[in-house]
């Protein structure tokens, strides 16, 4: 039986944990290969990769900071030189600084920014030109709550 999503190819940033690992476990279900970005989360990354594995799919492990320009366009990179395509960018990697904006620091803010904001600047804007190449592509932008309500 054919899947949704059998033959495409996904990346999904911040997938080693919450509703990135939700999502990429849940565009494996539907036959996708899906690339594995996190940063940090090594050992939660590989869980979500097992759990592809045992449900049949194909996944890999892409360790990388989206917020770097170079590291963004070298995750992307890596997933079209690994299966010769990408038909799937979720954007989903995202940082909070639970602080006031009396206690956030300008650090603080030029993370978040560079996580939230720069990341997906920098994944979309090298997915776009293979996308629009191979005339197919979805991109999904994720974001929090938290953004529609200050602290």
């Amino acid at each position: 039986m054919q899947t949704k999503l059998e033959g495409r190819v996904a990346l999904v940033t911040g997938a080693s944990r919450g509703l990135g690992r939700a999502i990429a476990l849940k565009l494996a279900a539907e036959g996708a290969c899906v690339a594995l970005n996190y940063r940090s989360g090594e050992l939660e990354a590989r869980k979500v990769a097992d759990e592809i594995a045992a449900g049949g799919g194909k996944s890999f492990l892409l360790r990388g900071d989206v917020s770097i320009k170079e590291e963004a366009r070298g995750i992307v990179a890596r997933t079209i030189e690994r299966w010769g395509r990408l038909d799937i960018l979720v954007n989903n990697a995202g940082i909070t600084r639970d602080k006031s904006l009396k206690k956030l620091t300008d650090d603080d803010w030029t993370e978040v920014i560079a996580v939230n904001l720069n990341s997906v600047y920098y994944c979309t804007s090298a997915a776009m030109k293979h996308m629009c190449d191979q005339k197919f592509g979805r991109i999904v932008n994720i974001s929090s709550f938290v953004g529609q309500a200050g602290n």
